[in-house]
């Protein structure tokens, strides 16, 4: 699963051709962008540059980074249901 963190630092690759550093100043050495980073890397969701952008990135976003965001945008919002408490067993659920 994604943290918060995570899906904000995949959303800033996939939309801005900058450093994530550049848009979080306050976090930008902090060990979890680092790790973020490096798992989205690992992941194949970003590559390497061998040589910084125009706008100074070393990142890419790949066609995974895409995909996954693309993810992101089909979660469905979650929705209530409504039951009876004496008709939900130990489990949580509700009898059937």
């Amino acid at each position: 699963m994604a943290s918060p963190l995570k899906i904000m630092i995949g959303l800033h690759y996939y939309t801005t051709p900058t450093e994530y550093s550049e848009h979080d100043h306050d976090h930008r050495n902090s060990e979890a962008v680092l790790d973020a980073v490096s798992d989205f890397v690992a992941a194949g969701l970003l590559k390497v540059r061998n040589k910084p952008s125009e706008y100074g990135s070393r990142y890419e976003a790949t066609e995974g980074l895409e995909v996954w965001v693309k993810g992101l945008c089909d979660v469905r919002w979650p929705v209530q249901t409504w039951i009876i408490p004496s008709d939900v067993g130990n489990s949580g659920k509700p009898h059937e």
